[in-house]
């Protein structure tokens, strides 16, 4: 579970660092870029966030520190909108996620190659787009990161 990150920040004696701990006053929703709330997520049995609670300010550079399995991935796929918390709420620029106005503005990148290598990029990017419902605008994206004419090749 994500006790290790959740220690982290409810002992942390560093001012201006994101408030994890309930407790601390709270500013104004607006300064915070990140919000969570007593978020739990399982798969299965198996519990990967145990309601972790945390706070980030605007322009704040926040480090997600634990072993392997701690939960790490799972929250900021929820930040992200690729994971839905079964309780707890997650805000990100003041909007409840997953909102499509937030997701357009948030950037997310995997650990791992996210593309299937026996696919083209063309293919890859219609594949992608059609699972969030963007059926159009293959030429626009492929065009936009100059790979349009290498469209054909595989990744």
């Amino acid at each position: 579970m994500f006790r290790a990150v959740k220690r982290l920040c409810s002992s942390s004696p560093i001012s201006g660092y994101a408030a994890c701990d309930r407790r601390r006053r709270r500013v104004a929703t607006d300064t915070y870029a990140v919000e969570v709330e007593g978020v739990a997520k399982r798969f299965g049995k198996q519990p990967a966030l145990d309601g972790i609670s945390l706070s980030i300010r605007r322009g704040e550079v926040y480090g997600l520190l634990g072993p392997n399995g701690a939960g790490k991935t799972t929250l900021i796929r929820s930040l992200v909108g690729l994971v839905a918390p079964e309780q707890g709420t997650v805000t990100v620029l003041g909007r409840r996620m997953p909102q499509l106005a937030v997701l357009a503005r948030v950037g997310y990148m995997t650990q791992q190659a996210a593309l299937y290598p026996d696919l083209s990029a063309e293919e890859n990017v219609r594949f992608f787009g059609a699972i969030h419902g963007r059926e159009n605008g293959v030429r626009e994206a492929l065009e936009f990161v100059a790979l349009w004419d290498r469209r054909k090749s595989v990744v």
